[in-house]
């Protein structure tokens, strides 16, 4: 009898016990879950923080790259026309009749003008790009590359392409024709101006008539203490014949017969 009380109140001991502990860890367990979901709650919150904070950054150097890429067609567009200007200069004043024949100076002539033209070509494309392009997310490209990449058909549609390209277009050729009229206006006053300023008279002897290719005569004579020789167009000259010319003596290249530049 006694040994049957005894583990009565042993098993409702142990009991209790497993109670008391299941209840210990049941409350564990839920205030570990509690501090789980305000975790990631938290975490959560920090992500979404985080990531507003990148598509922000990254908004502005998108921002920033199209900046970039304006400020790299400007740049290319400058040198480009400046190495195509320099060049037109420097050969600007070579001897006529040199210049009536297909030669190296002709080519480089013809250079300065394809580079200046090439540099036309990048401005066009930033500025067709800038009028029709809203919003423009692409990245830099170059007119050759614009070309066979068929003017972003496949990205922006045939007819926004066809406005693109029509556009460019309307931009480069006026731009060209603008850029050779003020090359050659400029190069007039700077003419004018060292005449003017250095200008020298001197009156030479035709020594020889030349021909070019069309057969058109050309006066050939010296100047300067025979130091510099050139070929002028001959109009009624003849060998022998004596004529007054002018010519700048900081750029002895510059060069004109007297009554032709007292006539301008």
């Amino acid at each position: 009898m006694f040994f049957y009380y005894y583990c009565k109140i042993k098993a409702k001991q142990t009991f209790t016990y497993i109670q008391d502990e299941t209840q210990s860890f049941g409350t564990a367990y839920i205030c570990r879950l509690d501090e789980i979901s305000k975790f990631g709650a938290s975490s959560s919150s920090e992500t979404s923080s985080s990531r507003a904070g990148v598509g922000r950054n990254t908004g502005k150097t998108e921002h920033n790259m199209n900046l970039q890429i304006k400020l790299k067609y400007i740049i290319i567009y400058l040198i480009l026309n400046a190495i195509g200007a320099l060049l037109a200069f420097r050969f600007w004043w070579t001897d006529p009749l040199i210049l009536s024949g297909f030669n190296k100076f002709t080519l480089i002539l013809l250079a300065s003008i394809g580079i200046c033209w090439i540099g036309i070509l990048f401005n066009s494309v930033m500025l067709s790009r800038i009028l029709t392009l809203k919003p423009d997310e692409f990245n830099f490209i170059s007119p050759f590359g614009l070309l066979m990449n068929q003017f972003f058909s496949s990205e922006i549609g045939i007819n926004k392409a066809t406005k693109l390209k029509n556009t460019m277009s309307l931009i480069a050729f006026p731009t060209l024709f603008l850029t050779i009229a003020v090359f050659m206006f400029s190069m007039d006053i700077y003419e004018n101006n060292q005449l003017k300023k250095y200008g020298i008279i001197e009156t030479v002897s035709v020594k020889e008539l030349h021909y070019d290719i069309k057969q058109n005569p050309y006066a050939y004579f010296e100047y300067q203490n025979r130091k510099y020789s050139i070929n002028l167009s001959a109009n009624s000259l003849k060998v022998n014949d004596t004529v007054k010319i002018i010519y700048s003596k900081r750029n002895p290249s510059i060069i004109k017969y007297l009554n032709e530049y007292q006539q301008e």
